[in-house]
């Protein structure tokens, strides 16, 4: 599936290291990139606590489908597959999500109007508080 995406440091130092075998392993499982280790905590915040942000928000949308009166089957099969083709869009394209976004929001439409409701309620600023968090308690563990 190689699904994965992992950080990595690379710091010269003593003694033999072979980074090409390390690369080469995280990249068997996914997408490797390598950062500064000043970098590893956003990193565990991004990407290490990532994958529950996209589970949170796949389980809000279906949880309002439900209330708003949808079928539960119904609804976990539209949500988690839309999840999954925009996430398959993103990664087969390489567009930018923001572009990508734009061109799916017609103008006066029903995406338009939920994108300014999640505007509204403070989203960015929400998912950057969290990733702040996030990125805090990983240096309180590191220490």
């Amino acid at each position: 599936m190689r699904a994965a995406v992992s950080g990595y440091v690379v710091e010269p130092g003593e003694g033999a290291f072979d980074a090409d075998a390390v690369i080469s392993l995280l990249s068997a499982i996914g997408e490797a990139v390598e950062v500064s280790e000043e970098m590893m905590n956003l990193v565990t915040a991004v990407s290490g606590s990532g994958p529950a942000y996209f589970f949170y928000l796949t389980e809000a949308l279906e949880q309002a489908a439900v209330a708003a009166g949808m079928d539960e089957d119904v609804a976990r099969v539209l949500c988690r597959e839309t999840l999954w083709g925009a996430a398959k869009t993103i990664k087969e394209t390489g567009s930018d999500p923001g572009e990508l976004r734009k061109a799916v929001s017609s103008p006066g439409g029903t995406t338009l109007a939920a994108l300014r409701e999640m505007d509204a309620a403070g989203f960015m600023k929400m998912i950057a508080d969290a990733v702040d968090a996030a990125n805090r308690r990983a240096g309180e563990l590191a220490t």
